[in-house]
């Protein structure tokens, strides 16, 4: 319905255009610009992540191995809980105060009871380390929010 909406809209606009005699405006063409490799703390690494019109780019994540480790299971983060928000705020709230920090979930599904959402502001170099641990939120909505 989409595709068919979008020829029709552009056959009209090339009529329209003949008609009129006037060009339709053609879709900008990439500068292919690409980025430096950008200074690398030794706790991190960086991808490099080829972009449309052979542009590259970086991202620069923590190292998993560099990092402090804690477990989610120490803060009562456990998949025996009805609500495991209180549990999470903590570990997010630790991560404030300690960057460099990675979180070891262990496999389960986590219940989250409440339409309470998680702030994520202040939160740097943290990596959270899944192990195919699942979330289960009860309400519809956003739960993590960024930072206003």
């Amino acid at each position: 319905m989409v595709t068919k909406f979008v020829r029709l809209l552009m056959t009209m606009s090339t009529i329209i255009a003949i008609l009129f005699g006037f060009a339709l405006p053609d879709v900008p063409q990439s500068a292919g610009v690409s980025e430096p490799l950008p200074a690398i703390p030794e706790y991190c690494t960086a991808d490099e992540i080829s972009g449309a019109g052979a542009t590259v780019f970086y991202v620069v994540r923590p190292k998993a191995e560099a990092l402090d480790t804690v477990y989610a299971a120490d803060f009562g983060f456990s998949a025996a809980n009805t609500d495991n928000f209180t549990a999470f705020a903590d570990i997010l709230n630790y991560c404030r105060q300690h960057p460099k920090t990675r979180v070891v979930f262990a496999p389960g599904d986590y219940a989250f009871n409440t339409d309470a959402g998680f702030g994520l502001d202040g939160l740097t170099d943290i990596y959270f380390e899944g192990n195919g641990a699942r979330f289960v939120f009860s309400y519809p909505g956003a739960y993590m929010m960024p930072a206003e």
